[in-house]
């Protein structure tokens, strides 16, 4: 469904006079809600970004959650190599901090991710003569959406989970007016949140058996 269908929906959902241009808000507070408790399989792409001659480290985009599993999720673009990468591999900044290694540079292409107050950063040990250009694969969060046509994976794959979960948002805004039925759209929040986690655990396991589908087949099972 996209947002236009969704806040059709909410109109019937919530109160009259709560305001109908906070609809959209709800929406993607749901979505961004989901996708914090779960790194889900349309969260899932390629980022490209470039570490600078003489630096050691580059900003991640701010819609950056989390590197994917995998031994080589970050790679460096290289003509010199047949696959046209040459592999790194990130670690916890506490595991280097035990290797002893951060600050020190290193010839095996290690690096990690931290936070410095305002953006996540990707930081390699030591530093190239030369701008580098790395790709990584990474979970990301979804863009707001704002117009009617809008929709993302989660809204499209798993709308009754969406819709629930903006359901608890509206409900919530609505027990805010002081109009004497707070207790009753609190308790319509509570039922939807019930719900949401109910929808929740049957999309999680959906999304989980798509993570493998197809896998033993390919191995020759049936």
């Amino acid at each position: 469904m996209n947002l236009g269908q969704y806040i059709a929906l909410l109109n019937d959902s919530v109160k009259a006079d709560v305001q109908r241009g906070m609809l959209p808000t709800f929406v993607n507070l749901a979505v961004k809600e989901l996708c914090r408790r779960r790194s889900w399989q349309g969260m899932k792409g390629t980022i490209s970004f470039t570490i600078a001659s003489g630096n050691g480290q580059a900003n991640l985009p701010s819609t950056f959650k989390e590197p994917q599993s995998g031994l080589n999720a970050l790679r460096a673009v290289s003509a010199l190599t047949p696959t046209g990468y040459d592999m790194w591999y990130l670690y916890s900044k506490q595991e280097l901090e035990r290797l002893g290694v951060i600050g020190v540079g290193a010839p095996d292409n290690k690096a990690y991710i931290d936070y410095n107050g305002t953006n996540f950063i990707i930081v390699t040990l030591g530093q190239s003569g030369v701008d580098t250009n790395f790709v990584l694969d990474a979970y990301s969060f979804f863009a707001d959406v704002s117009l009617p046509t809008d929709e993302n994976y989660l809204m499209r794959e798993y709308p009754l989970l969406v819709l629930e979960q903006a359901r608890v948002y509206s409900y919530r805004h609505g027990a805010m007016d002081e109009d004497g039925v707070g207790e009753r759209m609190i308790a319509m929040s509570e039922n939807s949140q019930q719900e949401a986690e109910r929808l929740f655990a049957i999309a999680s396991a959906d999304d989980a058996y798509r993570s493998i589908r197809g896998r033993r087949f390919r191995m020759g099972g049936f």
